[in-house]
């Protein structure tokens, strides 16, 4: 592996069988990949803007439900995790960095209080619900997320508030059981 530096970022050369049939003599250079991409990109983007708003729905959903702690609790966390897993993957290729940006920090948020076996935090989570909403009204849908600092910040010590929470539960459950009870 190398990297090349051409100014404004380092391309890595990996040497792997795709890379070498990728730099092979005939193949499709990467500024004609790239185009294609693009163009490819643009030609879906009507569909997967419609999959997102659709994802969106049912996360704004399942987070609802979610919220009266029933037997099927896990289920709509389920749910939730199952959307923002297809929003984070698709939002920010559209131009949907905020809706990507929450989706990505619910994923975290509920595999860290799944490897913890903590309750999910349901103030951190009504937070990202809200967040959501905003997100996908008229004024902020499509826009950047550095056009954001205070949101993007707020929502960001969310998630590190979640992971302390997380590792304070863990270092409970690990302690010994004469520390437990004083």
């Amino acid at each position: 592996m190398k990297a090349v530096s051409n100014g404004t970022h380092r391309e890595i050369e990996v040497d792997d069988d795709f890379g070498r049939q990728a730099r092979s003599p005939g193949a499709l250079p990467r500024d004609d990949a790239i185009e294609r991409a693009h163009a490819e990109l643009t030609r879906l983007k009507p569909q997967l803007e419609e999959h997102v708003k659709l994802q969106c729905q049912q996360l704004e959903a399942a987070l609802l439900a979610a919220r009266a702690r029933d037997e099927k609790h896990l289920v709509h966390i389920a749910d939730a995790y199952a959307a923002s897993l297809s929003i984070r993957d698709i939002a920010d290729s559209i131009g949907h960095s905020l809706v990507g940006f929450i989706a990505a920090n619910l994923c975290t948020i509920i595999e860290t209080a799944d490897a913890a076996h903590m309750d999910y935090p349901a103030a951190v989570i009504d937070c990202h619900c809200d967040a959501l909403r905003l997100a996908l009204s008229p004024p902020y849908l499509g826009k950047p997320l550095r056009e954001l600092p205070e949101l993007s910040a707020g929502l960001s010590q969310t998630v590190r508030i979640t992971k302390a929470m997380a590792e304070r539960v863990a270092a409970a459950a690990a302690a010994p059981p004469a520390a437990k009870a004083s």
